[in-house]
């Protein structure tokens, strides 16, 4: 049997309108060593069960998200398949060597000019529109 692993980076809102990134990674199998990063299992109608870490404490969300930040793969459309989401907007840059996740996300988190950096956008409790870098390298 395959094992799957999905990627996702999910911004959440509270109730005060502050943003956090969540990233997460989707297995088939629970992942060696990983407990202390192990969110939740859930239930999938096709995939069955799945066991959802946090990104950072996962080698394959570290690896992909390397992969986005040098420009070797575009992000996906949450809910539409094989769909690049025009929200994304990446910096790349062939050199890599640490990847972060921003965990909040406030106006000036944008990383230094040249540094490899991943954008998006969302919308705010009153509905307007936001962008903030997400993850960058260095």
């Amino acid at each position: 049997m395959a094992v799957i692993h999905d990627i996702e980076i999910m911004v959440i809102l509270d109730g005060r309108g502050e943003a956090y990134v969540a990233p997460m990674t989707y297995r088939g199998a629970p992942l060696d060593g990983a407990e202390e990063s192990l969110i939740a299992t859930s239930q999938h109608s096709v995939l069955g069960r799945r066991w959802i870490y946090d990104g950072e404490g996962d080698p394959v969300f570290q690896a992909r998200l390397a992969a986005l930040l040098r420009g070797d793969v575009l992000a996906q459309a949450q809910t539409v398949s094989d769909t690049v989401d025009p929200t994304v907007q990446v910096q790349p840059s062939a050199d890599i060597s640490d990847v972060r996740v921003a965990r909040v996300l406030r106006d000036g988190n944008v990383p230094p000019p040249g540094r490899a950096s991943v954008s998006a956008t969302w919308k705010r409790a009153d509905g307007t529109v936001a962008r903030r870098t997400i993850a960058s390298a260095s």
